[in-house]
């Protein structure tokens, strides 16, 4: 048999801690009341059940802002809206996990729900868990140019941030190269 010597490690109790309710709803990404989430966001739980019995998949539901998202056991389990290339169902003994991609961004500065309802195998055990999350402010300030030194780039209504900002440091690149971003003849102005 061999041994483990893990020099300097001290180990001083060791206690078992069992969860007084099963299944649990663990590794929640974006996390309850987690603000600022990108608005192109995956949704992952993973529902574990510490006893015996495990998940009875067909008994899980999950719900994204009321909209049901995925239907363990049924045809097909991801819903459309949730399906996207990033969107995966994998399942052990005691563990299932989902993650939703859904195939249209979150709305700028949104509340999302998440409701999570599933039984252990047998049914003896329930889940029905909400929590929430806000998702990022994706729209710029129409009032609020982005400046350029030989121009001015300015965001439109609902241009998201980002894209303003992409657009400013490519105006700001071509200007260091003396280039036109476009290729036409605006004289490193960009404006919509």
């Amino acid at each position: 048999m061999a041994t483990l010597e893990l020099p300097a490690l001290f180990v001083d109790a060791v206690a078992a801690i069992q969860a007084g309710e099963r299944p649990l709803l663990v590794n929640r990404d974006p996390g309850p009341d987690e603000g600022g989430v990108p608005s192109d966001a995956t949704v992952s739980v993973e529902i574990v059940d510490v006893g015996a019995d495990g998940v009875e998949r067909g008994s899980v539901r999950i719900r994204v802002d009321g909209v049901l998202a995925f239907e363990g056991g049924g045809a097909p389990e991801l819903r459309p809206g949730f399906d996207g290339p990033h969107a995966l169902v994998t399942a052990s003994a005691d563990t299932l996990r989902v993650v939703l991609a859904p195939t249209a961004f979150f709305a700028s500065e949104a509340i999302v729900e998440v409701r999570v309802v599933a039984t252990t195998v047998g049914g003896a055990h329930a889940l029905d868990q909400t929590y929430q999350f806000g998702v990022e402010d994706r729209v710029a300030d129409a009032d609020l140019p982005l400046t350029c030194d030989a121009g001015e780039v300015k965001a439109a209504p609902g241009l998201c941030k980002a894209t303003a900002r992409e657009a400013l440091a490519e105006c700001e690149a071509a200007l260091r190269s003396e280039k036109d971003p476009h290729g036409d003849s605006c004289g490193g102005a960009l404006s919509d």
